[in-house]
């Protein structure tokens, strides 16, 4: 009796070590590792994701399957891998491309979530768990912008002609703003707005400027403003550079751009001498005519004529 006793223990023991590995396993998915290459990136770079895992199930589990997943700020989903549905020990890498997720990135900088998430349908009941999460940071390349061909110095009846560069130097590199609109004013002293146009950069990020004519310019200080306008990559930077607007001289004759021959100041006031000259003459002249066309009309005696000597 004790001997069917013990046997009936050992029997039992038996049976729950082999069940136990079942009962104790929590998830049919164990995560062994999970990270991402770095935790910020820039807005055109590429999130690298490295995982380990174990998918081991039985029934009453079925259909279990791993999956990751990146979600945004408001845990909209933006990407996710395929089922990772295989039974075994299994590792892997994704490379996702930050500009395939169709980001509305209007600010400097958002967060995203990447997560390691499994699924698994038990007792009729499907069940989610997220086994890791990682949070990511995005932000926008800083933009540079350099004027070619620019003199600060403008004179009146001239108009602007000249090249502007934007770019980025983020760890020694160059990065152009390709293809980006770019709103180019001019601004009075006071910040008065009085001219505005787009642009869109080139391949190598430059735009070329060519206004023929400016009006309304405030003689001294006035401003060149380039604002880069909503970009997914770079920052939206405004730039403002300074340029003095100045007359031309009083005296035409001594413009060389009017193609005449320069006067000195003799030349001028000899010119001036005859003018009057010629002036003074003429007018005398002609009130000693009306004079004596007006005493012929008029009868006269002699004693009013006075002779002097």
């Amino acid at each position: 009796m004790r001997k069917n006793a013990v046997l009936l223990i050992v029997i039992v023991v038996v049976i729950g070590f082999l069940n136990y590995p079942i009962k104790a396993k929590a998830y049919p998915v164990d995560l062994k590792s999970f990270e991402t290459d770095k935790v910020v990136y820039f807005s055109d770079e590429t999130i690298q994701v490295n995982a380990s895992w174990e998918l081991d199930y039985s029934l009453p589990i079925y259909d279990a399957f791993g999956r990751v997943r990146i979600y945004n700020e408001s845990y909209e989903l933006l990407w996710n891998s395929t089922k990772l549905n295989q039974i075994g020990n299994f590792s892997s890498i994704w490379n996702v491309e930050i500009q395939s997720l169709g980001l509305g990135f209007y600010n400097y900088s958002i967060i995203l979530y990447v997560e390691f998430w499994q699924y698994y349908f038990a007792d009729d009941i499907p069940i989610y768990n997220t086994l890791g999460t990682i949070e990511i940071t995005l932000i926008k390349r800083n933009v540079s912008c350099e004027l070619i061909g620019f003199d600060n110095h403008l004179k009146y009846n001239k108009g602007l002609n000249f090249g502007a560069r934007f770019y980025n130097t983020s760890y020694g590199s160059g990065y152009y703003v390709r293809n980006q609109q770019i709103l180019f004013e001019i601004l009075l002293e006071n910040f008065t707005i009085i001219f505005s146009r787009n642009y869109f950069t080139n391949g190598t990020g430059e735009i070329e400027i060519f206004v023929l004519n400016i009006k309304n310019l405030s003689i001294g200080i006035n401003y060149l403003q380039f604002t880069v306008i909503d970009n997914q990559f770079f920052k939206s930077e405004v730039f403002q550079f300074e340029f003095y607007f100045e007359v031309r001289p009083a005296i035409i004759l001594d413009l060389k751009e009017d193609k005449k021959e320069k006067k000195d100041n003799s030349e001028i006031n000899q010119v001036l001498v005859v003018s009057v000259s010629l002036t003074v003459s003429v007018s005398f002249g002609i009130i000693l005519f009306l004079y004596y066309r007006n005493m012929k009309k008029k009868p006269r005696d002699l004693q009013e004529i006075t002779f002097k000597y």
